[in-house]
């Protein structure tokens, strides 16, 4: 029994009063956490369809955005792969090394599974860009 409780029922129940509050401090800071993250998930879909927008006229900047994205892969499947087009878009349209860039491969691969011809044609695009850059004669054009 806890020291200077001359009652066990007091103990006990001051024992179960603080439980329940540390249970429900749990339970808020746990809601709390889903909330953000929920907020945070629909930010990076904002970001990316801001950095989608301007990719054409100002690379610089969407790759400034798309890189301000905390976790790109919890965006989801489709929105992760326009990701990873739009990024390569903007480091070709801003003359970066793309050799190393081979998630393009996936994402080709993701929108032909999916019938989108307008994304699975820019993703062929950089795969075919990212094959030149590797001097990969063999695969330029998949």
């Amino acid at each position: 029994m806890g020291a200077g409780y001359s009652c066990p029922h007091l103990y006990i129940y001051k024992t179960i009063v603080r439980q329940l509050l540390f249970m429900r401090y749990l339970l808020l800071g746990l809601l709390f956490s889903v909330f953000l993250y929920a907020c945070n998930k629909d930010q990076q879909k904002q970001l990316l369809e801001q950095a989608q927008k301007i990719v054409d006229d100002n690379p610089e900047r969407a790759l400034a955005i798309l890189d301000s994205i905390y976790s790109p892969t919890d965006m989801g499947k489709n929105a992760y792969m326009r990701y990873i087009v739009t990024k390569m878009q903007a480091k070709f349209k801003t003359y970066q090394n793309i050799s190393q860039d081979t998630l393009i491969l996936q994402a080709a691969d993701y929108f032909d599974d999916k019938n989108n011809s307008e994304w699975s044609a820019l993703a062929h695009f950089y795969a075919s860009s990212l094959y030149y850059e590797r001097n990969d004669q063999n695969r330029e054009l998949t």
